[in-house]
């Protein structure tokens, strides 16, 4: 099979909270896409990318808008006629870019200001649509398809691995393509509830449609997948075995599929709100029902625009719609003459102060009609600019307020807001310069109070200039030369309000120049500092300038700051001067001069932060240090400001964070200095929240009667807060409505007392008010009217008990009407017109507590019924083809009790369509009559023209072309404007068209006409004279010549996927032409595959040219033949014993087949390389340890590798190693021991104290002998045992040993006496214990003197006992010493003695009846004064112990001959 290559799934990260999918109203059938996908993504010609249309909120484009009110200009509704079904129906398509955007989408229609509270929801929202998901956006689905990509590579190891099977894999890619990208799934039709927002609008939610047919939609995807996977087998010869594997890899496939299909089904888990949150409206239409109920009165004609769309925001309010293109107009006809009427006068209102913005306008509720009833009428002001001020923000100025009635044009008033009167004079004005001379004269700047007035005048009092100051304060004036120089000015500044400022004092005119002049330099003057800070530049300053008339003048500068201040050259600070140059006998000129520093490029410290303070409900404060000056950024962990500071001169910052940022938020706290250099940042976290602690249970009251609102609720003034702290808090108690209702003025019904408290989410509890039981019943109603008739409907008023619900029921005793009767006990119920006229009705009253009053009869009006006309209306046109036809309609038609009644009429075509008196063509017309409280009737009319009985030429025949497949085109000519008709030879019609007004047509006919078909064209005018048929024939169709034979094509390599097949590029046809076609190649699978990458298989390929069937020819692409043989594989290990066999493992070429045999040739195990070339072959423990194995590969052409040897390993070891011996111990309690001795080379040495707790390991070396350091804590004088343990995890019998006691004190420096040897017990074979006596605690030490070799040590008891076990291999008459150490390290002198020869128990000692000595001499005499005969014992000693040796040596040389 062919296997495509796999895109990995596009990453996007986003999670959704859980969300339930709201029941919608399901209908029609939900349209999967049945496109074919020929590669791994089925993309939509545009991504998802870009901003939607109009406010960027709006989900589709080319929006329309229509509706069947049935009104037009011309038929327009009128007053008081009563309410209107009307739907409005929004369409529009996909967007051709669309981003994803946020919030909740909905349908929505804006009602027009002028019928704002006449337009109510009639019904459900009908939506049809169809819907684009982004499936790159959803995780869960990327993991199914990351699944899948790797379920299908498997699919491919396992048919490699077995190549006689075959598995078809056409479902799962199907519906894996399926959830790939960017897909059209389908849509469907769902109803939503229509919603009225404030009278201002209709809205219907979309979310929870669209997430129904998104549910349907892609459970129906997965489902499939999920089917396809769990019935995928394979087939072949090798089934068996690939089923085997496939069963291994569909599991996590399976299992990413349940991972959304299960919550998608149980509506949990919030996938749902992934995929609506990844989704696109497509191509839609929505039907939003309403009714319409025409006001009572229209002082002029409405064209009222309704604005629909389909949007998603988070903040639906009708101005979102003004920009919208679905548009549709509802029309209204004005009352004759009724207008609003304008006040009269301007209305006047004040501010606070001067400047203020709080003005507020007293503005009349009601206006009066030309009628004198008085209008309710809402009011907008507006500014000069047209721009709405609220009232209550007004500042001084003049405003227009536009008064507004539904029904009525607008009319508007002048509203005149001024502060109060100004009394405060402005400050006296600065002086900035005078310049200029008494020729051209003088210019005078400055500052003063901005928009006041400057005054000149000179030293006489004479105003000599004026001017008025910018916004900003700044004023220049002009003053003419005639002032003269050196002349006194007096300058001051008058406000609006006429206040004068005092005079600016001491102001001149400037001195005449002396000429020449001097010329000041051009451009600025700059230095810099030695570095950022620093007060050291030097500016080169000019010591000579240019007079006017181009002498050099010697000049002296001086260098003032910004405040004036002289600055000595040299001791400059970064920023800009003024140079002033000086020359005797001209006036100064300046030059500007700017200092810098050199650039800072060195980033501050990060700051520090000391505190973050606050809560989510009343925003962060976040302080800490950082560089002075710097700016202090912080920023959230999403990377987003969240607030910025700046840091003062001492460093300290403080820095407030709004509380959206959130409780135990990440935020991170930079510094930027004014160079731009931006610290490292510091890490914090905001503060977790507390929280209000609500109250358990309902709160109750009572109030003092029924109907009282006297009941008081006893409140909590604290509540407990999450962390059990009481927290002060004030109750407010909001009634269904949310209105605030003050505690002790609470009548019965359910309340919710909201707790609030500073820096806490506010917290809520149920308050329960109820009356005393109720059980008397209100009076029988009265009825006072019933008006109206069954086409309108009827209303009945009249009077009850207060706040009674009234109920009317008709003949039969079905209820008819509700309504409440108010506060004065009115009451108005509307009747439906199905209640019929002269209908018996009953009115009941039913209070609060469910009591019903008697019913009180009444009865419906008759109905008046309009009279239809008579007969049938007629008119003429003018003229064959004129649209000028004009009806005589009458203006009154009678009603059915003889009443004249005036109507208006409007006629409509056959479409339905309203058509102008006058302009009517030829045709019949219905002409419908319409008066208020009247059913409309209708009355037919004729328009005819003048008789035309001339029937048109012949159509003439130009062409006539195409074929059987693609149908056929005719062209020609015939007379301009007739319908030309073209008929097969059996007379059916197979063709219509037009003639343009040049006469030409063109008609297309179907295919199914055939070739060589007779056809006859005829040409039918206006009046339907029909001419003389023009004769034609279809021409024959051409076919394509499918090429005879196979086409082959070959691979590279066994295996590769490049076969590349020639094609033909044309092809004959029937008649021998030669044909351009298109190729594709299709796998056995159908799917098509890219020549130049094929693989050994058939294909089909199909050839196609327009106009023609496709033609097929079988392509055959093989392989060429392998014969070489694989590389010899290689071994990797060979693990396991003779009891549970053996495993091997390694690697060969991929697929290959290895084969394992044993050293006689026997085959012993088999198996197979994966697609990495890795395997792994089990062998029975028979093949046995340290046996030959030789390895081979086979590929699958059958050619064998190279054998690659190998080796069973030996079998475990179970035989523990020899106690280990102990050949020193050393050390104290302070710095620990060292133990040494011999053991079984590489063996573990453990070493246990006396509890058998392990204080010490070691590791023996290649010799045998270690070393283990224990802890001075195993202390002094402890028993301890040494283990060995091998490699193969066998531990031997322990050796006991004892740790050195502690030194004693230094003041002891007495070596103990020389231990005495009383025994020497054993042999060769059993080893030697030698014991006797020393220094109770001191330590015994066995040496041999000849190697230094230490043999054994103990402890002498209590009693001076000890005993001490000699190490395997020590000789018969070895000469050994013993010696004694104490505490102190004090060590006596050594007591010598030998290894007896033929003793195994022998006692030696010093008694005087044993042989007269001992084997051991301490080099001293006894204390008794006797003689030394030690050494005749040596003497006997030696002679024994020659005696033996030779008797050993003697057995050992038999046994050695024997």
């Amino acid at each position: 099979m062919e296997m495509q290559k796999q895109k990995p799934p596009r990453k996007k990260n986003k999670i959704i909270t859980k969300r339930k999918v709201l029941s919608a109203t399901m209908s029609g059938t939900l349209l999967m896409t049945s496109v074919v996908i020929p590669t791994a993504y089925s993309l939509l010609s545009n991504q998802i990318t870009a901003q939607a249309a109009a406010l960027n909120i709006d989900l589709l484009q080319n929006i329309t808008s229509s509706n069947n009110s049935g009104t037009s200009t011309t038929n327009r509704w009128t007053s008081n006629s009563g309410s209107h079904n009307v739907d409005f129906t929004i369409s529009g398509h996909a967007l051709a870019n669309v981003s994803l955007l946020s919030g909740p989408r909905y349908a929505a229609l804006a009602i027009p200001q002028e019928l704002r509270g006449y337009v109510v929801a009639n019904g459900n929202t009908s939506v049809t649509t169809n819907l684009t998901i982004d499936f790159n956006q959803i995780a869960l689905i990327n993991a199914i398809v990351s699944a899948g990509d790797t379920f299908v590579a498997g699919v491919a190891t396992i048919l490699s691995n077995n190549p006689a099977a075959s598995i078809n894999l056409t479902q799962v890619t199907t519906q894996l393509n399926l959830l790939k990208g960017i897909q059209n799934i389908g849509g469907g039709t769902f109803t939503s509830p229509t919603t009225l927002n404030g009278n201002s609008m209709l809205s219907a939610p979309l979310n929870d449609g669209i997430g129904a047919i998104l549910s349907q939609n892609v459970t129906a995807i997965l489902q499939n997948l999920r089917t396809a996977v769990n019935s995928l087998t394979a087939t072949g010869l090798a089934a068996p075995a690939a089923n085997t594997a496939l069963a291994l890899i569909k599991p996590p496939l399976i299992t990413a599929i349940d991972a959304v299909l299960v919550p998608l089904v149980n509506g949990t888990g919030g996938i749902l709100d992934l995929l609506l949150n990844a989704s696109a409206l497509g191509d839609t239409s929505i039907t939003i029902p309403t009714k319409i109920t025409a006001p009572t009165t229209i002082a002029s004609n409405i064209d009222a625009k309704f604005v629909g769309s389909a949007v998603q925001t988070n903040l639906l309010d009708v101005n979102i719609l003004s920009g919208a293109d679905g548009i549709s107009y509802v029309y209204l006809a004005g009352d004759v003459n009724l207008t609003l009427v304008a006040p009269t006068g301007n209305l006047n209102a004040t501010t606070s102060a001067i400047g203020a913005s709080d003005a507020t306008a007293t503005l009349p509720a009601t206006l009066k009609n030309n009628a004198g009833t008085d209008i309710p009428v809402t009011s907008v002001i507006t500014n000069s600019s047209g721009t709405t001020v609220n009232n209550g923000q007004l500042s001084a100025g003049t405003y227009t307020v536009t008064y507004s009635a539904a029904g009525y044009s607008s009319v508007t008033q002048t509203l005149v807001v001024t502060d109060p009167a100004d009394t405060t004079a402005p400050d006296a004005p600065i002086v900035t310069s005078v310049t200029g001379n008494s020729t051209n004269g003088y210019t005078v700047t400055g500052t003063a109070e901005p928009n006041s007035t400057i005054t000149i005048k000179n030293g006489a009092g004479a105003t000599v200039g004026t001017a008025t100051t910018q916004p900003n304060g700044s004023y220049s004036v002009n003053l003419p030369g005639s002032v003269g120089a050196n002349a006194p000015l007096n300058v001051t500044a008058a406000d609006a309000a006429g206040n004068v400022s005092n005079p600016t004092p001491t102001t001149t005119t400037p001195a005449d120049p002396i000429n020449p002049v001097l010329v000041a330099p051009t451009g600025n003057l700059t230095a810099t500092t030695s570095a950022i800070g620093a007060t050291d530049a030097t500016a080169t300053l000019a010591t000579t300038l240019k007079n006017s008339e181009g002498a050099d003048v010697p000049v002296a500068s001086v260098i003032t700051n910004s405040s004036g201040a002289t600055v000595t050259n040299g001791q400059l600070s970064a920023g800009t001067y003024t140079v002033t140059y000086s020359a005797s006998g001209y006036e100064n000129v300046t030059q500007t001069l700017v200092v810098t520093d050199p650039a800072d490029t060195t980033a501050p410290d990060a700051p520090t932060v000391g505190n973050v303070a606050g809560n989510s409900t009343n925003g962060y404060t976040v302080t800490g240090t950082a560089e002075p000056g710097s700016t202090v950024t912080i920023k959230d962990g999403s990377g987003e400001t969240v607030g910025t500071g700046t840091a003062n001169e001492t460093g300290d910052y403080t820095v407030t964070l709004p509380g959206s940022v959130g409780p135990n938020v990440p935020i991170s706290v930079t510094a930027t200095d004014t160079a731009g250099n931006v610290s490292d940042p510091t890490p914090a976290t905001t503060p977790a929240d507390p929280t209000l602690v609500a109250p358990t249970g309902n709160l109750t009251a009572t109030t003092s009667a029924i109907g009282a609102s006297d009941a008081m609720a006893t409140l909590p003034t604290t509540l407990k807060d999450s962390e059990g702290a009481d927290v002060p808090v004030t109750a407010v108690i909001k009634n269904a409505s949310g209105s605030a209702v003050t505690n002790g003025n609470l009548a019965a019904g359910t309340y919710t007392v909201t707790y609030t408290a500073g820096g806490y989410e506010d917290v809520t509890q149920t308050l329960v008010v109820t009356d005393p039981a109720d059980t008397t019943a209100p009076d029988a109603p009265t009825v006072g009217n019933v008006t109206g008739n069954s086409t309108n409907g009827y209303t009945v008023t009249g009077k009850a008990e207060p706040g009674s619900t009234i109920t009317i029921k008709d003949g039969s005793g079905a209820t008819v009407g509700t309504g409440t009767a108010n506060e004065t006990g009115d009451y108005t119920v509307t009747l439906p017109g199905s209640v019929g006229p002269n209908a018996p009705i009953s009115v009941t009253a039913t209070d609060t507590a469910g009591n019903v009053s008697d019913p009180t009869p009444a009865t419906t009006p008759a109905d008046p019924t309009l009279v239809a006309p008579t007969g049938n209306l007629t008119a003429t046109t003018t003229a064959v083809g004129a649209a000028d036809g004009m009806a005589t309609l009458p203006a009154t038609l009678k009603d059915s009790e003889g009443a004249d009644v005036p109507v208006t009429a409007v006629i409509t075509n056959a479409s339905g369509s309203a058509v102008t008196n006058g302009n009517l063509v030829a045709g019949t017309y219905t002409v419908t009559y319409t008066a208020g409280g009247y059913e409309d009737v209708t009355q037919t009319l004729v328009v005819t023209d003048p008789a035309d009985t001339t029937a048109p030429d012949a159509p003439t025949v130009g062409d006539v072309t195409g074929n059987s497949t693609n149908g056929y085109t005719v062209t020609g000519t015939a007379e301009p404007g007739s319908r030309v008709t073209i008929k097969d030879g059996s007379g059916a019609t197979v063709g219509t068209g037009t003639a343009n007004e040049t006469g030409d047509y063109t008609v297309t006919l179907p295919g199914s006409v055939g070739p060589n078909a007779p056809i006859s064209v005829t040409a039918t005018d206006g009046a339907g004279n029909v001419s003389d048929p023009t004769p034609a024939t279809t021409p024959a169709d051409p076919t394509l010549v499918a090429p005879t034979g196979n086409l082959t094509a070959t691979t590279t390599a066994v295996g590769a996927a490049d076969g590349m097949a020639t094609l033909p590029a044309t092809l004959k046809n029937s008649e021998g032409a030669d044909v351009p076609v298109t190729a594709v190649i299709k796998n056995a699978s159908g799917n098509a595959v890219t020549n130049g990458s094929l693989s050994a298989g058939t294909y089909t390929v199909t050839y196609s040219a327009s106009g023609y069937d496709d033609v097929t020819q079988t392509l055959v692409v093989t392989d060429p033949a392998d014969t070489t043989a694989p590389d010899a594989p290689t071994v990797g290990d060979v693990t396991g014993n003779s009891t549970n066999g053996y495993t091997v493992t390694g690697t060969a070429e991929p697929g290959s087949t290895i084969t394992i045999k044993d050293g006689s040739g026997a085959t012993v195990g088999t198996g197979t390389a994966n697609e990495t070339g890795d395997y792994t072959v089990t062998l029975p423990g028979s093949v046995g340890p340290n046996a030959q194995i030789s390895v081979t590969a086979t590929n699958g052409a059958g050619n064998g590798s190279n054998p690659t040897p190998a080796k069973t390993p030996a079998d475990p070891d179970t035989i523990a190693p020899k106690a280990p011996t102990v050949k020193n111990v050393t050390g104290n309690s302070s710095k620990g021991y060292t133990v040494t001795g011999t053991a079984e080379p590489a063996s573990t040495v453990t070493i246990k104290d006396g509890s058998g707790a392990t204080v010490g390991t070691g590791t023996a070396n290649e010799a045998g002998a270690y070393t283990v350091t224990l802890p001075g804590s195993v202390g002094p004088n402890a028993p301890i045992s040494v283990t060995a343990t091998d490699a193969a995890g066998n531990v031997s019998a322990p050796t006991s040993a004892k740790t050195p006691a502690d030194p004693k004190a230094p003041s002891d420096t007495t070596a103990p006496n020389p231990p005495s040897v009383d025994t020497v017990t054993g042999n060769t074979d059993t080893d030697y214990t030698v014991g006797g006596k020393g220094e109770p605690g001191s330590t015994i030490t066995i040496k041999n003197p000849a190697t230094g070799e230490v043999l054994g040590t103990t402890i002498v008891d209590k009693d001076g006992n000890y005993s001490i076990k000699l190490p395997t291999g020590v000789k018969p008459g070895t000469q050994l010493t013993a010696t004694a150490t104490d505490a102190a390290g004090n060590v006596s002198d050594p007591t010598d003695f030998i290894i007896p020869a033929l003793t195994s128990g022998m006692a030696i000692g010093n008694s005087g009846d044993n042989m007269g000595g001992k084997y051991f001499s301490s080099g001293k005499l006894p204390a008794t004064n006797g003689a030394d005969t030690g050494w005749l014992g040596v003497i006997g000693t030696f002679i024994l112990s020659l005696l033996g040796s030779l008797l050993f040596w003697r057995k050992n040389k038999k046994e050695d001959e024997s």
